[in-house]
């Protein structure tokens, strides 16, 4: 053998657990000028070794592999260059862990063909973990808008994957047996009106209000409609036409019995006098109402 190159390297990723270089293919200048092209079997037969071998186990993630295809006799050494990857796709976490205030905790075993999952309410949250096997992904922060908890996988690495399963992962606490009183509550006033002119009308079926029960569950109450059967009622109440008298600043007023006393909550806007260009449209109607009259 006077020559020796790569027809066919192996692949330059390596996605299993062992080297496998089968797909290789030697192409040898023999002496005498005969060429001739071989696979890894032929390889003993013509004095050819690898470094290291066919079936070797592969390194950790994301590392090289220098395979070294030598013949002693001629001294001569090719390399090729592997980089070690686990197979791209997605990853899967396994298990959600709920741990209660109480010091409970609480499994929720992952499925790869759902990403929300639904857990019945037994008590105040501390916190939900999210977990791969052994290992701690993350942790899941309460979405009051959406009344659940969520984990936002893509703040989470996922190395020699493509992506997680999913980009959220969600746990949904269902409150609707807890009939217990509520212990404290608060305001979402992001969709209320706050600035009317005398004569509009107060609107307020935008509001949420977001409360805790007395054993420690979440429970949200949303629209104006859904607060009143909570129990919650409002000064002024919700339709109240605006006076002269409401000109300023103005305060509605939240209100809910709990434990015996009454807890306020308020919601500040302005009033302001009957809107100057309402006015006017209103004197150009009647203007040409009477002439047509004429």
């Amino acid at each position: 053998m006077t020559i020796l190159s790569l027809k066919t390297r192996p692949d330059s990723v390596a996605t299993g657990q062992s080297l496998d270089l089968s797909k290789t293919v030697l192409k040898l200048y023999l002496k005498g000028g005969e060429v001739k092209e071989i696979t890894p079997s032929e390889f003993e037969e013509y004095g050819i070794v690898t470094d290291p071998l066919h079936g070797s186990a592969l390194p950790s993630l994301l590392e090289f592999v220098h395979v070294h295809f030598k013949n002693a006799d001629s001294l001569i050494d090719i390399q090729s260059e592997i980089q070690v990857r686990k197979k791209l796709g997605k990853k899967y976490p396994d298990k959600i862990v709920i741990s209660y205030e109480s010091g409970e905790t609480k499994d929720i075993t992952l499925s790869k063909d759902e990403y929300r999952y639904i857990v019945e309410a037994k008590g105040k949250i501390k916190e939900m973990t999210i977990f791969a096997g052994a290992e701690e992904l993350g942790k899941a922060k309460y979405d009051r808008d959406l009344s659940q908890w969520r984990f936002n996988m893509k703040e989470i690495a996922h190395p020699g994957y493509d992506a997680w399963g999913y980009d959220v992962y969600a746990v949904v606490v269902d409150v609707s047996n807890d009939t217990s009183e509520i212990a404290s509550f608060a305001l979402e006033t992001k969709l209320i009106k706050k600035n009317y002119y005398v004569g509009d009308s107060l609107e307020i079926g935008g509001l949420e209000i977001n409360a805790v029960t007395q054993n420690g569950n979440n429970k949200a109450f949303v629209g104006w409609e859904a607060c009143k059967t909570g129990g919650f009622t409002s000064d002024p109440d919700n339709g109240y036409v605006f006076t002269s008298a409401d000109i300023g600043e103005k305060t509605i007023t939240i209100k809910k019995s709990i434990g015996g006393q009454t807890v306020e909550k308020d919601i500040y806007g302005k009033m302001y006098p009957i809107q100057r260009n309402r006015h006017l449209q209103r004197l150009n109607f009647m203007q040409a109402r009477r002439s047509l009259q004429q």
